[in-house]
């Protein structure tokens, strides 16, 4: 299986691409991404109810993400209420949602630096 696929709400694998395009094309989804967007200016301790929000715009639930993370479905929640998460468990939350993390420092000056996360497990 290809790192393209994720799984639908009837649990069969579809492209990403396809799944993507279908939920941009959802005006509650694109809501959801612009509560996220509207998140991520927020300060740092808003940041897991934009993983909530990124899970529920993915139409993917908490036991979906603990199985794939092998874990319990009251772990996760715990996870998106927590305010302050490990990178790697940032990483692998959103590595279960079908995403890869990026991690980048944006300066005054409009210098952007991409932080490379290889050695986060």
């Amino acid at each position: 299986m290809s790192d393209d696929t994720t799984t639908t709400a009837e649990g069969e694998w579809a492209d990403w691409a396809q799944v993507a395009a279908a939920d941009l094309a959802d005006p509650t989804f694109r809501a959801l991404m612009g509560e996220i967007d509207a998140d991520q200016q927020a300060w740092a301790g808003e940041y897991a109810a934009t993983l909530a929000a990124l899970r529920k715009a993915l139409h993917i639930t908490q036991a979906e993400v603990a199985e794939r993370l092998g874990t319990s479905q009251s772990e996760v929640s715990r996870i998106e209420r927590r305010d302050d998460v490990l990178v790697s468990t940032l990483r692998a939350v959103v590595t279960a949602l079908g995403a890869d993390l990026e991690l980048v420092a944006r300066f005054g000056d409009g210098h952007v630096v991409r932080i490379d996360l290889s050695d986060v497990a």
